[in-house]
């Protein structure tokens, strides 16, 4: 799995502990990979994806009263839940954003960014 997902570009480095079942996964900056892509570099390897714990940049939308991210460099968009009530007044500007996502279900694309924790990007 760690062979892998070091071939995906933008990856910098990747280990997998087989018995924690636990990959953690480096990216260089200003790379364009997606979950997506990792999650599917997991199933091809025999794996089956589960949460993925993520810091991730992008610009902050709203969306009526919900908050959503949209991340630099990619097609991605993922509604956000968790810590989001100070998350409002940053809207149209670049965070870095700390949390999880949960495990796909089904063959759909899980697009909640549950929020631990953010920071303005200068």
């Amino acid at each position: 799995m760690s062979v892998a997902a070091r071939k995906i570009v933008g990856v910098e480095s990747a280990t997998v502990t087989l018995e924690g079942g636990k990959a953690s996964i480096v990216l260089k900056p200003g790379n364009s990979v997606t979950l997506e892509q990792l999650r599917q570099a997991v199933e091809k390897n025999g794996f089956t994806p589960q949460a993925a714990d993520v810091t991730v940049r992008g610009q902050l939308e709203t969306n009526g009263k919900a908050m959503r991210l949209r991340v630099t460099g990619t097609d991605a968009v993922y509604d956000l839940a968790g810590e989001t009530a100070t998350l409002a007044a940053l809207s149209g500007k670049t965070v870095e954003l700390q949390g999880d996502i949960a495990a796909p279900k089904e063959k759909t694309l899980q697009r909640e960014l549950r929020v631990r924790t953010s920071k303005l990007v200068q």
